[in-house]
């Protein structure tokens, strides 16, 4: 036969070959079934492959003649055992399946003809295809032409009827012939998590009886059936939904990338917004219990995604469905969000909502109630404003005790009576310790008024009532990062803005402290190489210039940054309370490089160099910080400090 024949040929074999096992076939694999249909002419010195192939070819046909061990099993694995690279190839592995699939082709079709070939080379005997001689083509004959463009029309017309078939596979092939919904459930679950899908065809109101040809975008696959996006609003799709299938079926759209966030938070919902784009596809759900029953209204016609009253069960939520509810408070939320980002997409937690000029000044007062063993364990006071996680109440000999302990077991430690695990446990004990000394505010806020409601043998019952606010009245007369930072940006390192791996900040727990949104997860990390006074530790007071280094952290990473982080080379990626240590390298002034935050805040004289574990930038921060001394930086002129020295 002619090599058009073959190469038709080929291409038809592929995609009926993929149309039954469910892979649809792109253009390279398409091409490589053609290409290996005609591999096995190379036998024939006249032929266009076996001029290409050279004496190669004039050396198989002098010694075996055409149609030898080219056209038979051994030729096919041959080729395939050569051809195998591919197959290792990330990617390749169906062009080389392709290849093999057209070179089978060839020996199916030379088997149709009236000479058959030898496929189980070197035995003799011929295989023939169909055994009766009259049904196959006789190639010397003189109208032998004619009958094999019948041939080849007919191979042309099963690689146009399964073109579009190997797109869908046999099973989308068949659920679309019947349009039930059942049947594409198996092929949902193949592209839910790669790509986007669309549900397309006709759906009927079960309300108002109307039918409605169109496409809806896939949400999920749910118990009663698939949920969809409907214009605004979520829809039940299935017997017992918003809408009930006639005819339907899939279609593939573009390919998503799903980023998958885990968080327990408590405070207004609004906060909420630090780990949500509300640009982008995103679905929450979980629950959330708030200090206050709320009144949801409803839609008849659509997938109620919140439910409830004081305990929200969120199913499939979206932001402007919470948004209503963005000033009330929760006392315990455990969620799950979705993102779901179209190629370009970048993930941006926040928003004009989430940032503080957009929140206001204050709510309503929220009680906070607990009891106290001593009046004199509290730590704030009247018009006090508060961080959400700042320490209320704290028992001072509880503290003292915790720290005695774990002071003795550090020195047994260095003395060799106890090994690193009981240290550990020690450790760990104390940590225990003080939470359970130290009541903290669930909310940020001003302390409007403390109230004593009464005592008893278990303590004294407080109530605090918070005016929710944002940020502590100070802040809104502060100078601008911009402003505190700009004249020294060229000393600082720099890093090219397509480099490290892209993190977004969700708070800062203190001058040296974030929390980061890092691979769909929260992460708590620290900064490697620095030190700032302490603010929030319960064993030891607010330090000198600690709640500058703090405020000066808020101020230039607002919640919702984004910025970059990159790894210490010769120490460990977390340190013994399991915070990643990092780089923070983020854009402090437009159209400029990003720069190493850790070293701004050495720099700017906020943190002092902390060389106590090994770090590869320790000299270069070392010079960072004789300059800020020199120039008697922020702690150095305000504050009695020393630096660290091993």
């Amino acid at each position: 036969m002619r090599l058009a024949t073959h190469a038709v040929g080929g291409v038809a074999f592929w995609l009926v070959g993929a149309t039954i096992a469910g892979r649809p076939a792109d253009l390279a694999s398409v091409a490589a079934a053609a290409a290996g249909a005609l591999v096995p002419e190379i036998d024939d010195a006249s032929s266009l492959v076996g001029k290409l192939a050279g004496p190669l070819s004039i050396w198989l046909e002098t010694r075996y003649g055409h149609r030898g061990p080219t056209h038979s099993l051994l030729g096919l694995l041959v080729f395939a055992g050569l051809t195998l690279p591919l197959a290792l190839i990330w990617h390749m592995w169906l062009v080389w399946i392709a290849l093999a699939v057209g070179y089978f082709s060839h020996l199916v079709l030379d088997a149709m003809t009236l000479d058959g070939i030898l496929l189980f080379w070197p035995a003799t005997y011929v295989a023939v295809l169909p055994g009766r001689d009259e049904l196959r083509l006789d190639t010397e004959a003189p109208n032998a032409h004619r009958r094999e463009l019948v041939v080849l029309g007919v191979l042309f017309a099963i690689s146009a009827a399964f073109a579009p078939l190997s797109q869908l596979g046999l099973t989308g092939a068949l659920q679309r012939a019947l349009g039930t919904m059942e049947e594409t459930f198996n092929e949902y679950r193949k592209l839910a998590d790669s790509y986007e899908v669309f549900l397309v065809g006709f759906l009927q109101d079960p309300i108002t009886g109307a039918k409605r040809e169109g496409e809806w975008l896939i949400v999920s696959l749910v118990s009663d059936g698939y949920l969809v996006q409907d214009g605004e609003r979520l829809r039940l799709v299935g017997q017992r939904g918003n809408l009930v299938p006639l005819r339907v079926t899939l279609k593939k759209g573009q390919p998503i990338t799903v980023i998958t966030t885990s968080l327990t938070f408590s405070g207004r919902l609004l906060s909420l917004l630090a780990y949500v784009d509300p640009e982008a596809e995103h679905y929450i759900t979980g629950r959330i219990s708030l200090v206050r029953a709320v009144s949801l209204s409803s839609d008849p016609e659509a997938f109620a995604s919140v439910r409830g009253s004081s305990e929200l069960s969120l199913t499939f939520a979206r932001w402007q469905d919470l948004a209503p509810l963005a000033s009330e408070y929760a006392s315990e939320a455990t969620l799950v969000v979705v993102h779901r980002l179209r190629p370009g997409q970048v993930l941006r937690p926040g928003g004009p909502a989430a940032a503080p000029a957009a929140a206001p000044a204050g709510g309503p007062l929220v009680p906070v109630t607990f009891t106290v063993e001593k009046l004199s364990h509290l730590v704030v006071e009247e018009g006090q404003w508060v961080a959400e996680g700042d320490p209320l109440a704290q028992d001072p000999e509880q503290l003292a005790r915790a720290n005695r302990e774990l002071e003795l077991a550090r020195a047994r430690y260095a003395l060799g009576l106890i090994d690193e695990k009981t240290l550990a446990e020690a450790v760990q004990n104390a940590e225990l310790e003080e939470k359970r000394a130290t009541i903290r505010s669930p909310i940020t806020g001003t302390i409007e008024l403390v109230e004593i409601s009464g005592g008893g043998p278990a303590g004294v019952s407080v109530k605090i009532h918070v005016r929710p606010t944002q940020a502590p009245p100070a802040a809104e007369a502060s100078t601008t990062t911009t402003e505190q930072i700009d004249p020294r940006l060229k000393e600082l390192p720099e890093l090219p803005r397509d480099q490290g791996e892209v993190v977004y900040i969700l708070r800062v727990l203190d001058g040296d402290t974030v929390e980061l949104l890092y691979q769909g997860r929260t992460e708590k990390a620290r900064l490697v190489g620095v030190d700032t006074p302490e603010t929030k530790d319960p064993r030891k007071p607010v330090q000198c210039y600690g709640p500058e280094a703090s405020h000066f952290t808020t101020t230039t990473l607002p919640r919702g940054t984004e910025a970059r982080i990159t790894w210490n080379l010769i120490g460990d990626k977390r340190d013994k309370y399991h915070r990643l240590l990092v780089y923070l390298w983020v854009q402090l002034d437009d159209d400029e490089p990003l720069e190493l935050f850790n070293a701004a805040l050495v720099r700017l004289g906020y943190a002092r160099v902390y060389p106590f574990f090994k770090f590869d930038r320790l000299q270069e921060f070392r010079g960072l910080e004789e300059k800020a001394m020199a120039e008697r930086a922020g702690l150095w002129g305000a504050c009695n400090y020393e630096p660290y020295r091993k």
